[in-house]
């Protein structure tokens, strides 16, 4: 994992257990989809996203949207 994604998790910590559904967090689909967007935008900037943009494709594949 690149210190990119560690001080992103960091600093957003309420929205990276909501990705990772921990504490039973929810995303709204408007929320869903800026943070899609930002890892994709990220990860092509080789900023370490990657991880999160991972996590949304693959690792929670049981979405909550509300």
């Amino acid at each position: 994992m690149k210190n990119g994604a560690v001080q992103w998790i960091m600093e957003n910590r309420e929205t990276w257990k909501s990705i990772c559904g921990a504490e039973g967090q929810q995303l709204t689909k408007a929320e869903f989809y800026d943070l899609l967007d930002m890892a994709i935008l990220r990860s092509k900037e080789g900023e370490g996203f990657e991880v999160i943009l991972l996590v949304l494709l693959t690792v929670y594949r049981n979405w909550t949207i509300l």
